[in-house]
């Protein structure tokens, strides 16, 4: 089962094939494993709607330092399977984050 520590998303932003996600949660003392999850099933609609998170195992962290990362995920594979799945060289996916506050298009 994948970590549910508590995590903030601050900033979401697509560029090309890139997810630029801005976190912050507590911590400082031990390292913080993050990890995104994307829903394999994606729901279909127009445009497909694909759910993801991001798990965070803040590690038994004692520390209640605000820590902020920004994190860089590769959307290739999406997009590949996107292609592979309607048969098409262009498309768009809604992304959505849990806890973000907006959808996130990603258009290739």
């Amino acid at each position: 089962m994948w970590a549910k520590d508590a995590l903030s998303i601050r900033n979401v932003a697509i560029n090309g094939d890139t997810l630029r996600l801005t976190v912050s949660y507590q911590g400082g003392c031990q390292y913080h494993a993050l990890q995104p999850i994307a829903e394999i099933v994606s729901m279909e609609s127009y445009p497909i709607q694909v759910a993801a998170r991001i798990a965070h195992n803040a590690g038994a962290d004692p520390c209640h330092s605000l820590v902020t990362r920004v994190l860089h995920i590769d959307l290739s594979p999406l997009k590949e399977q996107y292609r592979e799945s309607y048969h098409t060289t262009t498309g768009c996916v809604a992304l959505t984050i849990a806890g973000a506050k907006e959808v996130s298009f990603y258009e290739f």
